[in-house]
């Protein structure tokens, strides 16, 4: 018998795999209780003008955003900036013409659990078709993903149906659902009769599409006479704690007392849609309690929903009105919480975000002290304090124009302006900028998504076994970035003091901000193999709230190079240890030759998620001791479908949690340089979207 080796020499931080051992400019003006600060000012060769692109925080602590222009090709950007103000651009839009790589993104991004960010560009993509020319753009738009050091891929290119009932233009911030896809919305659609946007491309589409690719549509707008079902969502989803998506359209509806260039159909509503794609319009905006909502909704701990719309209200001072702050319930009962009276802000076009306070901070495009927008807090029962007012420093230094949505960070809320900022010159003359404002928040407390533990090698969401390596998402999870560098792993990292399974501190490999990397415990469910367990997180600032994990007795994972569960396997030839990749594949450090199934050589593969083990083994520690521990589940390895000869399924000798399956390959096994490679155990099997090299 062949036996068990190191080969890997890693652990896991942050989804990217480390060698072991290897750990893993501003202007301040000070108001009373808050201080507000310039991060950056665009310069248009960075990027310009910033639209509805909320910024997000990445699982390394730095924020990141797009912009709608500017850039080395004027298409916009993709950016990374650090919390003090040092920014990278990471990817220009529209590198070649006509813009297959999209173009203005005007959206934003969001970090996947795979660690990539995903997106979407308003213009540009494959399809040029006469549908989707307006102004400069051309090209209905696309969905991309964009890795953390600027690798971009195009997923998806919009109007590739007839009449683009695919949609088109995507102006909204997509969301990751708990079954592991992305949701968005466009314009375009199957319904033709909204042609006051000046196109007849549709009304407007709720979609998904798979990390990988691969888009459904769930939903096209005006499908009711009167689009009394909304038309022309501009604004993300949200998922609610009841899996349903809520989310809102800027026109449409059952109310007819609103005129927008032309279209008299209704003042916008809010909806909800399930999964499957099944619409329920919850409210219609009738001028008095807001019209045109731009923004998205949040939903509060006490599980009801908050948003704004950029017109209507009870105050005239606007000509449309100033607009709104509304609370909804699920059921659809609507309270206008703040009427804007250009005074305090109008044309709040972002939605809202709830703070650690417990309070709502947002952001209005105009109004204020200057007329050039405002942030500001509300409480849940509707009291309003303008915090700031932009254009305070001649000639609009500190920006003007703030159409995102606010993001937390480290206590603090940092966004982005349209316009203004310090540059002045040829590129543009008020390109905006990134900001910041302190109001004093205390430490923030951790809080973990729902549905957010998952197998840290596929990131799937079929459970996770114990005694698994799974990568935890949610917010405010630590002050800092830290890695394990010894083991037995530690149970405390950064501030985190714990993160307790059901009472019993994990192991820690990694924590971040927004992700933490641990060792769900062997005994996490004494004298059972499945079953709900609790997941606690604490941390100096405080305790987050229990959210339950499904155990399973296997959930199977493989380790792959690109570190997201997809793509070229950790798998290696036990005699030669070569990864099993095509020769001279540049993959960091490694020699790279295909398993030859004539040589008759191992193979084996770098895993978690396998389960209990025989003889049993403490937390926190590797299999260190020369005794090799076999899972008790046995599992079957698939190379290109064929099943391999097993040789053994263990863990690994030196890191924790992680397991090694040796096979040899059976002489009937396809070969090529991407032959998937599948793990079967438990009744569970991985995705056949992680491959090898295989030789005869």
């Amino acid at each position: 018998m062949k036996r068990a080796v190191n080969v890997f020499g890693r652990i896991i931080c942050g989804k990217r795999m480390h060698i072991f051992f290897v750990l893993c400019a501003t202007t301040a003006v000070a108001l009373s209780a808050q201080t507000f600060s310039t991060v950056h000012s665009f310069d248009g060769t960075d990027g310009a003008s910033p639209l509805w692109a909320a910024l997000v925080q990445g699982t390394d602590g730095n924020l990141y955003g797009t912009t709608g222009g500017g850039g080395a090709s004027g298409g916009g950007t993709v950016f990374k900036i650090t919390l003090s103000g040092t920014l990278t651009t990471l990817y220009s839009f529209c590198s070649t013409a006509p813009c297959p790589d999209g173009e203005s993104p005007y959206a934003g991004l969001v970090q996947a659990a795979n660690g990539n960010f995903y997106g979407t560009a308003n213009g540009g993509g494959a399809n040029n078709s006469d549908s989707c020319i307006s102004g400069n753009l051309i090209g209905c738009g696309t969905v991309f993903s964009i890795t953390s050091g600027g690798t971009l891929t195009t997923l998806y290119s919009f109007c590739y149906q007839n009449g683009c009932a695919d949609g088109a233009y995507p102006d909204a911030l997509l969301v990751q659902a708990t079954d592991g896809n992305l949701y968005g919305t466009t314009y375009g659609g199957a319904n033709d009769t909204c042609a006051f946007l000046g196109a007849t491309t549709g009304c407007g589409t709720v979609f998904k599409i798979a990390p990988g690719g691969g888009l459904t549509t769930l939903y096209s707008f005006c499908l009711q006479s009167g689009c009394a079902d909304g038309g022309n969502p501009v604004a993300g989803l949200v998922q609610a704690t009841d899996g349903n998506f809520y989310g809102t359209t800027g026109y449409g509806g059952a109310s007819d007392t609103c005129a927008f260039s032309g279209f008299t159909s209704g003042c916008g509503t809010i909806f909800k849609i399930t999964q499957e794609g099944t619409l329920t319009t919850l409210h219609s905006f009738d001028s008095t309690d807001g019209s045109s909502p731009q923004g998205g909704l949040v939903q509060g701990t006490d599980e009801n929903f908050y948003g704004t719309t950029s017109a209507g209200g009870t105050n005239n001072s606007c000509p449309s009105g100033c607009g709104t702050i509304f609370k909804i319930t699920p059921a659809g009962a609507l309270t206008t919480l703040h009427s804007f009276d250009g005074t305090d802000g109008a044309g709040p076009r972002a939605g809202l975000i709830q703070a650690t306070d417990g309070n709502f901070y947002g952001t209005t495009a105009g109004g204020g002290a200057n007329g050039q927008g405002t942030i500001f807090k509300i409480t849940p029962g509707g009291t309003l304090t303008t915090l700031y007012s932009f254009c305070s420093q001649s000639g609009c230094m500190d920006g003007s124009g703030p159409e995102a949505a606010l993001v937390q960070a480290n206590g603090n809320f940092y966004g982005t302006t349209l316009f203004g900022g310090a540059f002045r010159g040829a590129a543009c003359s008020s390109c905006g900028t990134v900001f910041s404002l302190s109001v004093g928040l205390g430490p923030s407390v951790p809080e973990v998504n729902a549905g957010g533990v998952l197998n840290s090698a596929s990131y799937t969401t079929q459970g996770v076994a114990s005694g698994s390596i799974v990568s935890i998402f949610g917010t405010n999870l630590a002050a800092s970035t830290a890695a394990a560098s010894t083991v037995p792993l530690p149970t405390a990292l950064s501030d985190v003091t714990s993160v307790a399974f059901n009472g019993i501190p994990a192991g820690l490999y990694f924590v971040s901000q927004n992700q933490i990397n641990a060792q769900l415990p062997f005994n996490v469910l004494p004298g059972q193999s499945s079953g709900a367990a609790s997941i606690v997180i604490t941390r100096s600032g405080g305790t987050s709230a229990p959210q339950s994990v499904t155990v399973v007795p296997a959930s199977p994972g493989i380790f792959t190079t690109t570190a997201n569960g997809l793509g070229q396997a950790f798998a290696y030839d036990n005699t030669t240890g070569a990864l099993a990749a095509p020769v001279g594949a540049p993959i960091g450090p490694f020699t790279t030759a295909p398993i030859s199934i004539s040589s008759g050589d191992a193979l084996i593969i770098a895993c978690t998620g396998l389960g209990s083990v025989n003889p049993s083994i403490d937390n926190y520690v590797a299999a260190s001791d020369g005794i090799l521990r076999y899972t008790v589940l046995t599992p079957t390895v698939l190379i290109g479908g064929v099943p391999a000869q097993p040789i053994y399924s263990v863990l690994s000798p030196q890191f924790v949690s992680e397991y090694q399956i040796g096979v040899v390959p059976a002489p009937t096994t396809p070969t090529g340089d991407a032959v998937p490679v599948q793990i079967q155990i438990g009744g569970v099997t991985t995705s056949n979207q992680v491959t090898i090299a295989v030789a005869p």
